[in-house]
C-alpha cells in the first residue's frame, strides 16, 4: 500500500480531477523523477500498492483510476475505450506538470501508454510495459462472449453476472488471491452500476485501438523494458519476445510462476525490475518534493534506492561480525539484526503489525539511529529482516539487555505479543553487528 489510509483495509486515492473521460480519482507520492502507473482491466490502481511505496523512495509516483474503474467516475454513454483512455492519459500529463515521466502500464494500460506517446503526443522518460495489450489478436475467451451475447449480459440476474466476473478474476493470478484483495476488485463490478460499467467498458474494447499502433512500434525512441507473467492465462507470454523485437532499445523479461496479474504473484520481483529501470535522478521536470504529511502516509519500504557500496567482511575474535566499508576507517555503529518467517498469505498484515509494534517502538529509544525493515517472498512464505542502528554497544545493551542493572545476552530476542501467532518459528537470538562505516558512504543521524 501507498499510504497508511490503507491499513485499515481500504484503498483510498485523495485527490480528484476533471478531465473529458470523466473526473478521475488519483494520488502522488514521494519525491524524486516522476513514475505515472496505469492499471488495466478488470482490476484497478489496488494493483499497484506492493509497486509504488518501492518506487516512492526515488521517485514521485502518481496513481489513478482510470475513468470506469475503481473510484473515478462512472456515467451513462461514457467513452472507456483504450484511445479515450490514452486521451485522458495525456490530459493527466497536463493536468500534473508532466513534461517526460516514466510510465508503466499493465494489461490494457500497456496499450493505453503505448497510444497516448505514439498518437497523443504524450513525451516519456522510458516506457515500462506490463502484460500488455500491444499486439493482436487479444482478448479472453470471456470477453468474447460479453462482447458477442452483451444483452444476454445486461438482462442476467446479479447473481450469476457477479459469479461470472468473480470466476474470471480467479484466473488472472498463478497463486491464490487474498479474498481482501479479491474483494477489492471485485467489489466495482458489483450491483447494477457495477454491472453496466463491466459491460459498457468489455463493449468498447477494441482491437483496432492497438493495431493503429503496431505499424508505429518501431519508431519509439525511448528506452522499454517488457515484463510478462510466465504463466499469464489471458495473454501469451511468447508476446513479450515479439513485441521486443519490434520495439528499437527494449528488453523483455519473462517472471517465473506469475500470472497475468504478475504484480499480484511477484511484487517484490516487479518491483526491483521497475526499480532497476526507472533512473533514480533525483527532482527534475515534473517532480516534486513531499509535504511532512505525505512522507508518513508513504508506507516504509522494503525496497530501498540502489546503492553502491563494496564492502567486505569478516569475523572478529568476538564472534561479531565487522563490516568494512571499502577504503574507509571511520566512525564505529552497531547493529542488530532479526530475522523472521511467516506465511505468505499473513505478510502484509505481519508487516503492519512488526512497523507499528517493533519498528516504531525501536524508533523511540535513546541511542537508536534508525531502523530498516526488508521483506522478501519465496514461495509461500515471506521472510523478514529488521536492522536497527545503535550509536553504541552500551546503548543497546541499555535496551535489549536483562532487568535490574542485569544486561544479560543482548542477542535474545523479546517477541512482540502476536508472534506466536504470525511466526513460522520463534527465533531465540539475533545477530549482533559491528559496523565501520565512512560519512561519505553512509550517513546516520540522529532524527529531530
Amino acid at each position: 500500500m501507498v499510504e497508511e489510509r490503507h491499513l485499515g483495509g481500504e484503498w483510498d486515492l485523495g485527490r480528484r480531477v476533471a478531465t473529458t473521460g470523466g473526473e478521475v480519482a488519483w494520488d502522488v507520492f514521494g519525491e524524486g523523477s516522476p513514475v505515472v502507473l496505469v492499471h488495466g482491466t478488470p482490476s484497478n490502481s489496488y494493483l499497484w500498492r506492493e509497486i509504488a511505496p518501492a518506487l516512492a523512495r526515488c521517485h514521485t509516483v502518481y496513481v489513478y483510476d482510470l475513468p470506469g474503474f475503481g473510484q473515478s467516475e462512472r456515467m451513462e454513454g461514457q467513452e472507456v475505450s483504450i484511445a479515450a483512455q490514452a486521451r485522458v492519459l495525456a490530459e493527466l500529463l497536463g493536468a500534473w506538470g508532466l513534461e517526460e515521466p516514466a510510465v508503466a502500464g499493465h494489461d490494457i494500460g500497456g496499450g493505453i501508454v503505448l497510444r497516448a506517446h505514439l498518437m497523443e503526443g504524450a513525451a516519456f522518460g522510458r516506457l515500462a510495459l506490463l502484460d500488455p495489450v500491444a499486439l493482436t489478436p487479444w482478448g479472453t475467451p470471456t470477453l468474447k462472449h460479453v462482447k458477442a451475447h452483451v444483452e444476454a449480459y445486461r438482462t442476467m440476474p446479479l447473481g450469476p453476472f457477479e459469479a461470472i466476473v468473480a470466476s474470471h478474476l480467479r484466473t488472472a493470478t498463478s497463486l491464490p488471491i487474498e479474498e481482501a484483495s479479491f474483494e477489492t476488485y471485485l467489489s466495482q463490478w458489483r450491483g447494477e452500476e457495477g454491472k453496466a460499467a463491466y459491460l459498457r467498458k468489455d463493449v468498447q474494447l477494441d482491437e483496432r485501438d492497438t493495431a493503429e499502433l503496431e505499424p508505429l512500434l518501431g519508431s519509439i525512441e525511448v528506452p522499454v523494458r517488457i515484463l510478462w507473467g510466465e504463466e499469464d492465462g489471458w495473454l501469451d507470454p511468447s508476446q513479450a519476445e515479439v513485441l521486443a523485437a519490434r520495439i528499437p532499445n527494449s528488453e523483455g523479461t519473462i517472471v517465473a510462476g506469475a500470472g497475468h496479474f504478475v504484480m499480484e504473484d511477484a511484487p517484490d520481483e516487479v518491483a526491483e525490475i521497475l526499480a532497476d529501470f526507472f533512473p533514480d535522478v533525483g527532482p527534475e521536470r515534473g517532480a516534486r518534493t513531499s509535504t511532512d504529511e505525505e512522507r508518513g502516509r508513504i508506507r516504509r519500504s522494503f525496497h530501498p534506492c540502489k546503492e553502491e557500496m563494496k564492502m567486505n567482511s569478516e569475523t572478529n575474535i568476538s564472534e561479531k561480525h565487522e563490516v568494512l566499508a571499502s577504503g574507509s576507517h571511520g566512525k564505529s555503529l552497531i547493529g542488530r539484526i532479526w530475522f523472521g518467517r511467516t506465511h505468505r498469505k499473513h505478510a502484509d498484515e505481519y508487516l503492519r503489525y512488526n512497523y507499528e509494534n517493533g519498528v516504531r517502538e525501536i524508533e523511540k529509544k535513546p541511542g537508536n539511529l534508525g531502523v530498516q525493515q526488508f521483506r522478501r517472498i519465496k514461495g509461500d512464505v515471506a521472510e523478514f529482516t529488521v536492522i536497527s542502528y545503535w550509536s553504541s554497544m552500551e546503548a543497546m545493551e541499555a535496551m535489549h539487555g536483562g532487568h535490574d542493572g542485569d544486561h544479560g545476552d543482548v542477542r535474545r530476542v523479546a517477541h512482540l505479543e502476536k508472534d506466536p501467532d504470525y511466526l513460522l518459528e520463534l527465533p531465540d537470538l539475533v545477530e549482533v553487528t559491528e559496523l565501520h562505516v565512512n560519512d561519505s558512504q553512509l550517513s546516520l543521524a540522529p532524527r529531530r
